[in-house]
């Protein structure tokens, strides 16, 4: 008969991990209901061959049983079973982070140059990247790109990658760092636009400032769900995303910070087509009732930094490093490598550069400044306006300068060898 080596289980419960099991003496309807899927490493009855077997394969006919393991490969004698040949083994896969300009990586205006894609028009406003020996297709189904923090859709041609409207941000902050969070390691991109025809209201009436629903028209079962919002990332975070149905979800805006964001992020990006007022005595003054507007949320959500990604790995999952700030802004020090896309703040990528020193690592990041807005203290939401004053004694919060961590995307990967 079959001889259990070992297992491998992937729990039911949400963001559940591959793990090695004990199953030997388990019942399979336990392990059934327990894990979402689990492997049998087995040796054959005669070869002793290393062999696999995939208990979905056996679910049919299995699910229900009251027997455990043992006494299954016991029946079930020296009967064929549907195995893989090869032990298969656990390893973890983890997204990394490189600044273009510091690996190598040309820059530049991509004017003139026509994308292979007929989804947008004009390149006046976007970069262009370029390096050799790169595969620009496998760039753009592996790799997100940041322009100062913010994450902006790609496109590419046999000869470069494009970064869509990178231009537009640059000429409003004055500044272009371009961040590339490599995602080759645990799986493939695609991208989907958000569009006005996908959102609708939870139970008909809830206004968006509270819950936004999408329906992307296609499925996302299977998969692991990225969804950027206004260039702030979202991936594995059930506090604010959450899957309704195969093809739905869900944000709850009101978990966004999104009055703290706005203020941040129109420093970088271009929000004219939120169609805000402006208030020439003030530039900086919000009317917050407007900004709150269903109607302005749905242009966020519409904007050229708010879209959706689909990663064709549904074991991903994310886990916080704390990095060590210092007393000036932008400027930090790890232990380790800091080849992670690392967060401050409201959740913008620090677009980061670092040199080793003295066995750690120093690193330096865009606008490391979290500020301390006088609304903060108040209850804005009774409030008509808000302004970004700051107060005066502390305008900057906690020890002065951002937090800041190193977001670890991670996959666990399976092998047959």
């Amino acid at each position: 008969m079959y001889t259990l080596v070992s297992a491998l289980g992937n729990p039911v419960q949400a963001f559940g991990r591959w793990e090695p099991i004990d199953v030997a003496d388990v019942p399979l309807m336990t392990l059934y209901r327990q894990y979402r899927k689990f492997l049998l490493l087995l040796k054959t009855p005669f070869t002793q061959q290393n062999v696999t077997l995939d208990m979905d394969r056996m679910a049919s006919q299995l699910a229900g049983s009251p027997k455990t393991v043992a006494e299954f490969l016991t029946d079930n004698g020296e009967t064929t079973l549907p195995t893989t040949v090869g032990t298969t083994s656990l390893s973890t896969g983890v997204v990394q982070y490189i600044d273009a300009f510091d690996s190598g990586y040309s820059v530049k205006l991509a004017d003139g140059i026509t994308p292979i894609s007929d989804d947008y028009l004009d390149t006046k406003k976007w970069l262009y990247l370029q390096k050799p020996g790169i595969d620009y297709q496998k760039f753009y189904e592996h790799v997100m790109v940041s322009i100062n923090g913010f994450y902006h859709r790609t496109d590419f041609d046999p000869n470069g990658a494009y970064v869509v409207n990178a231009v537009k941000s640059r000429d409003v902050s004055g500044c272009a760092t371009v961040g590339l969070v490599n995602f080759e390691r645990i799986g493939k991109l695609k991208y989907y636009s958000i569009t006005k025809e996908m959102l609708y209201k939870q139970g008909g009436d809830t206004p968006y400032k509270d819950v936004v629903c999408v329906d992307l028209g296609t499925s996302h079962a299977n998969k692991t769900l990225v969804v950027v919002i206004g260039g702030y990332m979202h991936i594995c975070d059930p506090k604010i995303i959450y899957r309704m149905s195969e093809t739905t979800f869900a944000i709850r805006f009101n978990q966004i910070n999104f009055l703290n964001r706005f203020l941040e992020s129109r420093q970088y990006l271009d929000m004219t087509d939120l169609g805000l007022d402006v208030y020439h005595n003030n530039d900086t003054k919000v009317n917050v009732g407007q900004l709150t507007s269903d109607e302005v949320i749905e242009r966020y959500m519409t904007m050229e930094q708010s879209f959706v990604v689909l990663i064709d790995n549904p074991n991903i999952y994310t886990d916080k490093i704390p990095v060590m700030n210092h007393s000036a802004p932008g400027v930090y020090t790890s232990g380790i490598k800091p080849d992670l896309p690392m967060v401050l703040g409201y959740g913008r990528l620090a677009n980061h550069i670092w040199k080793p020193y003295h066995l750690r690592y120093d690193i330096r990041a865009l606008n490391g400044v979290k500020d301390n807005y006088i609304f903060n203290t108040t209850d804005w939401t009774e409030t008509p306006n808000i302004d970004d004053k700051r107060i005066p004694a502390y305008p900057t919060v906690g020890t002065r300068f951002s937090n800041a961590n190193f977001l670890k995307i991670q996959a666990d990967l399976l092998t047959v060898s």
